[in-house]
């Protein structure tokens, strides 16, 4: 690990002991800023590789800081910047501009004034607690969530296709990579994080046995009744060779946030005001809007960022056999989250099938886009986090449940849709008689 992702790891498991440090990395990298109190933000759900809290200046001047790291990311973008807000902000992306930067891997951090606005991760996490409770959400705050998404989605796409670009072999230098790519393999001999989570690890059974994950992920899963006709095996596979940096070649780019998921835009004035541009700038057009889909639509915040909200309410039973993993869950009743099918919804018609149309239009659309949205879908959840990690799956069958979720996210009809009509659209990521989430 590089020594900022050491750090992200103390400041996520020993914050108290961490603030030492991590206040030293800032007084070091922000020598002007006159820092004289640190504190780091324990509460945030959704920074799985970041960490955040306020600073104080000798002014009493109070900042918010934000730091993003992760294993082998030093070594594997020697030549990358971070942050890179202006190139957003030139474009007229919705960017909070920061008070102070620092953008070389390994050193790289912003400093922003203390924002006091709602993250949209709280505001849609909190009509997800109402409804889960009431089965109803607050309307009026519901209207104005829904209001923001699409004025937010509709400036974004307009700039996505202004700045579409041919693609070519700089595709491969994009920052965005790091969050695929080098996720799947090594760069400059760093374990890509796949081999650090998933190969040759225990998966722990609902029995308490455990089965080595290189086994079964040769087995194919039924998902309420379902058969899945791909392996996570071959899912790796796909991923592995259609997400490599060296293949994009073929695939426009365009200059994108690539990271909005929810806990990087606050509600301002009623609109999305993005932050944390850390790897804003140009990418391959597709990679740059999959984060965006998934994280805030179909990735429901209650099994992917906080499973111990519904661990009493779902209720998961599996079987294994010499070839098949056989699961049944409520999930479509425990995740149901109509607000999240409506942004899934407003991704759709407002996100993806402008850009598909667009690049189909003007012969641009690689031959190979599908099973590379699929791959880059599958992989928001399974790189992100650790699915089998013992901390993370309370209950053992959860582990299991966590990869067939996964599985059923590469399987969606939602890329289908977009091309192959009169099909009525969609109202939820993955079908009902599927996965719903």
């Amino acid at each position: 690990m590089s020594n900022l992702a050491t750090l992200v790891t103390k400041a996520k498991t020993d914050p108290a002991s961490a603030t030492a440090e991590v206040s030293a990395f800032l007084k070091t990298n922000f020598p002007d800023l006159g820092i004289t109190d640190c504190t780091i933000n324990t509460g945030s759900k959704v920074s799985l590789n970041s960490v955040n809290g306020i600073i104080t200046t000798q002014t009493g001047e109070r900042l918010f800081y934000k730091f993003h790291a992760e294993e082998g990311e030093q070594e594997s973008l020697t030549a990358a910047e971070y942050y890179r807000a202006k190139i957003l902000a030139d474009e007229g992306w919705p960017v909070i501009m920061a008070r102070a930067v620092s953008t070389l891997p390994g050193q790289q951090c912003v400093i922003y004034p203390e924002i006091t606005a709602s993250t949209a991760y709280d505001l849609y996490g909190a009509q997800d607690a109402v409804f889960l409770q009431t089965g109803a959400y607050d309307e009026q705050q519901k209207a104005v969530l829904l209001n923001a998404e699409t004025d937010y989605l509709k400036k974004t796409t307009a700039i996505i296709l202004k700045t579409l670009q041919p693609g070519d072999a700089k595709n491969a230098d994009a920052s965005l990579h790091q969050l695929f790519s080098h996720r799947l393999h090594s760069v400059n001999n760093t374990t890509p994080r796949i081999d650090l989570f998933y190969t040759d690890h225990p998966v722990i059974l609902p029995n308490g046995s455990t089965i080595n994950f290189d086994e079964l992920a040769q087995k194919k899963f039924v998902i309420n009744g379902v058969a899945y006709p791909t392996t996570l095996a071959d899912i790796i596979a796909k991923s592995k060779q259609h997400l490599h940096n060296e293949s994009m070649a073929n695939q426009p780019s365009c200059i994108s946030h690539g990271d909005d998921h929810n806990g990087n835009k606050f509600l301002i004035d009623d609109q999305f005001v993005t932050f944390d541009p850390a790897f804003g700038g140009r990418h391959p057009v597709l990679l740059g809007i999959i984060k965006g889909l998934m994280h805030n639509g179909p990735l429901h915040p209650f099994w992917y960022y906080e499973p111990e909200r519904v661990h009493d309410q779902l209720k998961v039973d599996m079987n294994i056999d010499s070839d098949t993993i056989y699961v049944t869950h409520n999930a479509d009743k425990v995740l149901h989250s109509p607000i999240r099918d409506a942004v899934v919804k407003l991704h759709q018609d407002l996100v993806w099938k402008p850009i598909i149309a667009h690049l189909q239009e003007h012969n641009a659309l690689p031959q190979d886009w599908e099973i590379f949205a699929r791959c880059a879908a599958f992989c928001c959840p399974f790189l992100a986090v650790n699915m089998i990690k013992a901390d993370r799956a309370a209950q053992a069958q959860l582990s299991i449940f966590n990869l067939a979720q996964c599985v059923g996210t590469f399987h969606t009809d939602f890329f289908a849709q977009l091309v192959h009509q009169p099909k009525p659209p969609a109202t939820s990521f993955i079908p009902k008689a599927q996965l719903t989430l």
